[in-house]
């Protein structure tokens, strides 16, 4: 009698055949270089700023904290760091049209290793496919009971002044500027504050006059003002300005500056709700970046960077005036906002936290920069 023989063929992916199965970081050697794997852990975008230029993402296992973030200051804490570094990250090929953010996560990434100068590099033999971390249209409802809303934040040299335009501050052409006011203005009109405290405004009338009338203009209302320091001087310095919403606040008293470096970048201003009276005093600062700094503000290599000192000092200047900004505006309640270049574990935040005041900052809210997440913006309050 004659059998029937039943034929199943499975047809895999060539991809997928004969793939070594690792997990990244932990299985990740020179030994990978050349052969073809899949990473079998989910992996999390934590860099796209070489997307457009060279079509990379960088991967990891995890959110990288940046070093201070992490530990405490110091210069064999911060040279293993940094040599471990690199065994943390995994660059992968992508398409430099395609879109990504950060934070999105990918599983079982299939493809060939590259290993070099200590370095890793996975070109995808399937695409990957990421998701999560979906940006939204609008930001988060505040579910929270409140009546004042403040928002702070760094605008990055908003220069309105054009003949001050140049590639090294703020925007170089009229293009580029109207795409750094769009998005500007467009994220204030969303974020609807009552307050808002920026950094990094052009010194003078022009810029932040231009961020009133533009906001003013979206809104189609005349509600909104800003407090007038007196600075007439159109420079490519800037300064920190607050607007707000005359309909809910009114200011209390004169913008007050702080200490006397760059005392434009370290001011405080009180303001009144109309609705009752409270009063709440703003100290808004924008402390020494890490990007220069000679003498006793050269890079220590303990991971604060440079000018690590005259941060210090502006912090210590900050506690010490505390008390001169409560007497002057009558009123105990102080919100100190802003971007003190200084991560979690560092001089300066340390200097604050010995002062008693409270950080309010969440750490799922901190930014990520170069790769690590970083608190460089602040939201600490009096107790």
């Amino acid at each position: 009698m004659k059998q029937r023989l039943f034929l199943l063929l499975i047809f895999l992916p060539v991809a997928l055949l004969g793939q070594q199965k690792v997990i990244f970081p932990d299985d990740f050697n020179t030994s990978l270089n050349g052969k073809d794997v899949t990473i079998t852990n989910p992996l999390i975008i934590t860099d796209t700023r070489k997307l457009s230029s060279n079509g990379i993402l960088v991967l990891a296992a995890e959110r990288i904290q940046s070093a201070t973030e992490e530990h405490e200051p110091g210069i064999e804490m911060y040279a293993q760091w940094q040599k471990d570094f690199p065994k943390r990250i995994l660059s992968l090929k992508v398409d430099k049209t395609a879109f990504y953010r950060t934070g999105q996560q990918t599983t079982n990434l299939t493809g060939t290793v590259s290993v070099s100068n200590g370095t890793y590099t996975i070109i995808p033999k399937i695409a990957p496919s990421f998701a999560g971390n979906e940006r939204t249209t609008q930001p988060r409802e505040v579910t929270v009971p409140h009546n004042l809303k403040i928002a702070s934040f760094n605008l990055n040299f908003y220069i309105a002044n054009s003949s001050l335009w140049n590639p090294d501050y703020g925007a170089a052409s009229q293009n580029e500027f109207t795409r750094q006011r769009t998005k500007i203005l467009a994220a204030l009109k969303a974020i609807n504050a009552d307050i808002y405290a920026l950094c990094e405004v052009g010194e003078g009338k022009t810029a932040v006059q231009d961020i009133v009338e533009g906001l003013n203009d979206i809104a189609g209302t005349n509600r909104y003002a800003y407090t007038d320091n007196g600075d007439t001087k159109e420079s490519t310095y800037t300064k920190n300005v607050f607007v707000y919403n005359t309909n809910k606040v009114e200011p209390y008293k004169e913008v007050l500056t702080i200490g006397s470096y760059l005392k434009l970048r370290h001011v405080a201003q009180a303001f009144n709700l109309k609705e009752n009276q409270e009063r709440l005093i703003i100290s808004l600062n924008h402390f020494k970046s890490k990007s220069s700094g000679s003498g006793t503000d050269t890079d220590q290599y303990d991971g604060q960077g440079k000018s690590n000192n005259q941060r210090k000092a502006e912090a210590y200047t900050l506690v010490n005036e505390l008390n001169t900004l409560t007497n002057y505006y009558e009123d105990p309640d102080i919100l100190i906002l802003g971007d003190l270049n200084a991560y979690s574990r560092e001089d300066p935040i340390r200097i604050l936290t010995n002062a008693s005041l409270v950080n309010l900052l969440d750490i799922s809210l901190r930014r990520i920069i170069a790769m690590s997440t970083m608190e460089l913006s602040v939201i600490w309050i009096t107790p």
